[in-house]
């Protein structure tokens, strides 16, 4: 290979692992805010940490109650803090 190659190759490689570093929070969840509903009984819960685990199944914190709760269909919406923060006061 020649140094130019090379040159372009780590570049690409920074490149992706810089891209990859800024999406990693969005990814696991961290600095966003969720309202979790249960389609079977209604209950919302809300949460800045999400888990989906296979075939559906939804984990979080509640920040409610401050335990774990695990719905197999939970359906989760991005909401903002305004609306985090009204939804704790409930």
């Amino acid at each position: 290979m020649s140094i130019y190659r090379l040159k372009c190759i780590g570049l690409g490689a920074a490149l992706c692992l810089a891209l990859a570093a800024c999406s990693v929070p969005h990814v696991m969840g961290f600095g966003s805010y969720y309202q979790v509903t249960d389609p079977y009984s209604g209950k919302v819960y809300f949460t800045r940490q999400i888990d989906r685990e296979g075939r559906g199944v939804v984990e979080f914190l509640d920040d409610s109650s401050e335990t774990w709760v695990s719905l197999p269909e939970g359906q989760v919406t991005t909401i903002t803090e305004a609306e985090y923060q009204a939804g704790l006061k409930r």
